[in-house]
């Protein structure tokens, strides 16, 4: 037999079992599952928990404080540090009340009262007024409340100074509500003193929430 007819019958034969074997080759293709082809990130994202703030940019800073048995409250500018006027603030749940703390920038002329470090505080104005106490001693001793006295550590330890990025925190101006607690603070105006009646009320406001 010549070689081209060898080669003729093999190729009849191999042509054969391909078209007896092609149905079951579909079939097999069609049962079998195709691979998964990536269009893009699988990268896993972070999901919304509610009560969190997940994508805020201090979210370290806050879960650290937490962490330490100081409970930030959600403000509804949309994040736990907020800023009014330059001034960044949080506001602690103590369990029986919430009480505000601002990062002193300096601007309220006590000298003594070193910048970038935490302290109580009991409200805004109307007018813009930080309701505080009228030395440095009461400021910086954080009216000797044991319990104020930790959370201003626990603060300063665990978010410090933030004064360089006030810039990337939210405006706090539609959270002055939950910043004032309820409490009703006074508005002073420099260009018209207060009365020693209107003092005296100060007085007692600042004492008696300092307790």
């Amino acid at each position: 037999m010549r070689i081209h007819e060898i080669q003729e019958g093999l190729f009849s034969s191999a042509l054969s079992i391909a078209r007896k074997l092609a149905p079951a080759e579909k079939e097999i293709a069609a049962t079998t599952p195709k691979p998964k082809i990536s269009t893009g990130d699988t990268t896993p994202k972070p999901r919304a928990v509610p009560g969190d703030i997940p994508l805020s940019p201090f979210r370290g800073m806050i879960d650290a404080v937490e962490k330490k048995g100081v409970k930030l409250v959600d403000m509804p500018a949309g994040d736990k540090i907020v800023q009014i006027w330059g001034r960044p603030i949080v506001v602690v749940d103590t369990g029986g009340k919430t009480v505000p703390f601002y990062c002193s920038t300096g601007g309220g002329g006590k000298t003594g009262v070193p910048t970038g470090k935490w302290y109580v505080f009991f409200g805004i104005g109307k007018n813009g007024f930080f309701n505080k106490g009228w030395t440095e001693e009461m400021i910086n001793a954080q009216y000797h409340n044991p319990e104020f006295q930790r959370i201003a550590k626990v603060l300063d330890s665990e978010i410090g100074n933030v004064l360089p990025h006030t810039n990337r925190m939210k405006e706090g101006s539609s959270s002055i509500s939950t910043i004032n607690g309820g409490r009703q603070p006074f508005s002073y105006d420099a260009d018209n003193p207060m009365s020693k009646l209107q003092w005296n009320a100060y007085e007692h406001y600042i004492l008696g929430n300092a307790k």
